[in-house]
């Protein structure tokens, strides 16, 4: 039997309207719509309460995995887990702030988008997808963040002209542009780095090339290299004045023995020399080679790159018994 102020409190109007308790729960039987906490529904489902919500169980879920809420509290839309016994349980799952358009996950959000945890992941949706976070300005693509599926190499690419740039304290450090490599706010092209490398080649002594090892470093248009070797040379193996070819770069600039712009490299000494130090060679860039003279050369008289060697490779110990110790260094640029 139904009991009279359970009859009082329900209504059904003339124009097809339902309602129960006044605003509890009210049906719009024209614009099939129900309102719980008001009379003038604007949705198929609205609710309104201070703050409204919505409890959502799942009658198969787990201990304390049953429950979540959906509200809207303080301007900001917010997702929460319930406990069993209805008890908080992960406060700010997604927090959407109405005002400002800022989400957050696990917290309430002051940036965009706000992340509170250990690890973010973005991960290619199928098995071709390379992730990728694309930043952009007024609709416009600027620079994107893509880690390449194939290569597994992570790539920071820029748009048109912009630079990358990394700053500590406020301060920049270091900056890629399409100059290369700048340090600490330097913004010149000139003293840009635009290349990094290291490796090895085969230097040849007029031809000659067993048992000789050469080496480089290039900074920039800056080459240094090393030539070695710790072994004895078969008789006759090098013959004629001494040059040495096979260099990894070609010289920039060539210049004569006296002049401030030639590139020359330093005395060099060659263990078990015929008459030791005073035979050692020094030696004159040009493109690849370096030509060798003897000391003697050193002087006022200018030797022009170029100008055939004049250090004499029978200087070297060559009887395949005793060890020619050889290390040269020099640098030179390109």
């Amino acid at each position: 039997m139904t009991r009279a102020r359970d009859l009082a409190a329900f209504v059904s109007n003339a124009d097809g309207d339902i309602k129960f308790d006044t605003d509890t729960l009210f049906i719009d039987s024209s614009a099939n719509r129900v309102a719980i906490g008001n009379t003038a529904p604007s949705r198929p489902l609205h609710i309104t309460d201070n703050p409204p919500m919505i409890l959502l169980e799942d009658s198969g879920g787990g201990s304390n995995d049953k429950k979540a809420q959906i509200q809207v509290d303080s301007g900001a839309f917010e997702v929460n887990a319930r406990n069993d016994d209805d008890s908080s349980r992960t406060d700010n799952i997604l927090v959407a702030d109405l005002g400002t358009g800022n989400v957050g996950i696990n917290t309430v959000p002051t940036t965009s988008l706000h992340v509170k945890g250990r690890t973010l992941t973005v991960d290619g949706a199928a098995a071709s997808d390379s992730p990728r976070l694309n930043l952009d300005l007024d609709g416009t693509n600027k620079a994107s963040v893509l880690l390449n599926r194939v290569t597994e190499d992570l790539q920071l690419t820029v748009v048109g002209d912009n630079i990358i740039s990394f700053t500590a304290n406020s301060s920049e450090k270091v900056r890629i542009d399409d100059d290369g490599l700048k340090f600490n706010g330097d913004t010149a092209a000139a003293n840009a780095l635009s290349d990094y490398e290291e490796g090895s080649f085969t230097p040849s002594f007029n031809g000659y090339t067993s048992g000789f090892v050469g080496t480089y470093t290039k900074v920039g248009n800056l080459v240094t290299i090393r030539i070695a070797r710790w072994a004895s040379i078969p008789s006759s193996s090098i013959t004629g004045n001494l040059t040495i070819t096979g260099l990894p770069f070609t010289a920039g600039a060539n210049g004569t023995n006296n002049s401030g712009s030639g590139q020359n490299t330093h005395q060099m000494h060659i263990r078990s020399a015929t008459s030791g130090q005073a035979n050692a060679p020094w030696g004159m860039i040009n493109g690849t080679s370096i030509m060798m003279h003897m000391p003697s050369s050193f002087g006022s008289s200018n030797i022009y790159a170029g100008q055939a060697a004049t250090y004499d490779a029978a200087k070297l110990p060559q009887n395949g018994v005793t060890s020619c110790i050889l290390d040269f260094n020099f640098t030179y640029m390109t």
